[in-house]
């Protein structure tokens, strides 16, 4: 039987979703406003793809299962591999990690390098589609049962040819075109929901889908899009931390950075606002970003950029800069706040529908964990789908919501737990979150002295292992002892 899902977005969570959705549908559409480019080149659709990426160690895993060998291609490709405790240079707290293995190795490339790979790896599956340079305006939508799927035959709006000229003789209780039509609402029958049927297109086409992925990222248009079908938008979590840095291109050289594959310098909050990191990226170049929380004025020129390097508590970045070529002048992003759009407290969410990626959540870039929550929600799709024998329905979309509202939980709690620590973070709070900001840093002192409290934690903050092993009573102990010991040090 014939079935067709479309992917708003071919950044990464429409490229993992349209993986994901090639088992289980006969036709993929992905669709993306941007000219995409054939390699690996930043594009206007995704503005931070210059600045640095991390995918981590849950992410890594999840996208080398969904496309096999996919670590050892990017490496090929002039990407690093490395253990984080033995590779990674990491300061806080004033003092250095020490150079233990973790066994957690993170790949380090370009944000444009890793696209390019995914996106060379969904062209190539057999009924999946790749349009650029389209953009939607709009969703189509039919009345469905409460358990039904509103892109099956019976209540697709369409006409069976797909041809716009059809709609005249679409059925009763469905609407075609803009998402918002009201006609046919009236005699919608009772306990029956609306459910997207497909998408518009700028230039007026319709695409008929049994299922719409939206990973248009944090600017999705959803909100929009779901207020025409009379459907209430999701709550809104909004934490306004100010993010601003600034990302430059270097030669890299052997002798940059002796006895590390890359660093990362974190401030001592609320005293220290500026962070700085230095990651290797194929063509043997370096990535460093200057940034911090709650920034007015980042650096935007190489005279400002070596001058805020040099302040950072730790020398490694400033020492990297002053020994490598620049390659490009500096560029400076802005992220005003992290989002969390709670889907999952929509009562009836839309059956043929759901969003993925940063159109759910969008978190502070300076923590590296959108991608991976992308790719674990990708995943938690087809698992879905599975659950409700591939019917894309309001049931299916629940489950959906349900899983990815867990997956997002702890990284969510993680990064907003930080962005607390500055005063001129606002936003809905946390429970608790006093509490678990004390035991963090706490964990971080041992971790500074204790490997086996190091290797956890990192396990935990790449999504490994459940935050639930940092609160186990003789770990707890542990920490409590080490850090002790840290702070008399």
């Amino acid at each position: 039987m014939d079935s067709h899902a479309v992917v708003i977005g071919a950044g990464m969570a429409g490229l993992a979703a349209a993986r994901v959705l090639s088992d289980r549908y006969s036709r993929v559409t992905v669709l993306d406003r941007d000219e995409l480019p054939a390699g690996s080149r930043p594009r206007r659709g995704v503005p931070q793809s210059s600045a640095p990426h991390i995918l981590l160690v849950a992410g890594r895993e999840e996208l080398s299962t969904l496309f096999p060998g996919l670590s050892e291609e990017l490496v090929e490709a002039g990407g690093s591999r490395f253990d984080t405790g033995l590779g990674l240079c990491t300061y806080r707290l004033g003092r250095r990690w020490p150079q233990e293995p973790t066994g957690m190795d993170l790949v380090s490339v370009s944000r444009p390098q890793l696209e390019a790979a995914l996106r060379r790896r969904v062209t190539a599956l057999p009924g999946v589609i790749v349009r650029d340079q389209v953009a939607v305006s709009g969703l189509t939508s039919a009345t469905a049962g409460p358990e039904s799927s509103a892109g099956d035959p019976a209540s697709r709006a369409s006409d069976p040819t797909g041809d716009p000229a059809g709609r005249a003789g679409d059925p009763a209780g469905v609407s075609v075109g803009r998402a918002g039509d009201p006609a046919g609402r009236a005699g919608d029958p009772a306990g029956a929901s609306v459910g997207v049927t497909g998408v518009i297109l700028d230039n007026g086409e319709v695409l008929h889908a049994d299922l719409v992925v939206d990973g248009t990222g944090r600017g999705a248009r959803s909100d929009r899009w779901l207020s025409e079908l009379g459907l209430s938008s999701p709550a809104q979590l909004e934490v306004k931390v100010g993010v601003a840095y600034s990302t430059r291109i270097y030669r890299r050289r052997p002798d940059d950075l002796p006895g590390w594959d890359a660093a990362f310098v974190l401030p001592t909050a609320p005293e220290q606002r500026m962070s700085g990191l230095v990651l290797p990226i194929e063509d043997d170049r370096w990535l460093i970003a200057i940034g911090g929380w709650h920034l007015s004025d980042p650096p935007t020129d190489p005279e400002s950029l070596e001058r805020h390097a040099r302040e950072l508590p730790d020398p490694i970045v400033a020492e990297v800069m002053s020994r490598a070529e620049p390659l490009g002048d500096p560029a400076v992003f802005r992220f005003p706040s992290s989002r969390r759009r709670l889907f999952e407290q929509l009562e009836s969410p839309p059956a043929g529908y759901v969003a993925l990626g940063d159109a759910v959540c969008s978190f502070n870039p300076i923590y590296g964990q959108g991608m991976t929550c992308a790719a674990m929600s990708a995943v938690a799709l087809g698992a879905a789908l599975d659950q409700h024998g591939g019917r894309a329905s309001t049931a299916m979309a629940r489950a959906y919501y349900a899983r990815v509202a867990e997956i997002v939980q702890v990284p969510w709690q993680f990064a907003v737990g930080g962005d607390f620590v500055y005063p001129q973070t606002t936003g809905p709070r946390p429970r608790g979150i006093a509490l678990r900001n004390w035991y963090s840093r706490r964990i971080a002192y041992a971790s500074q002295i204790d490997a086996e409290v190091n290797r956890t934690f990192v396990r935990v903050q790449h999504l490994v292992d459940p935050p639930s092993v940092l609160t186990r009573p003789g770990f707890a102990l542990r920490v409590l002892r080490k850090a002790r010991e840290r702070l008399r040090s």
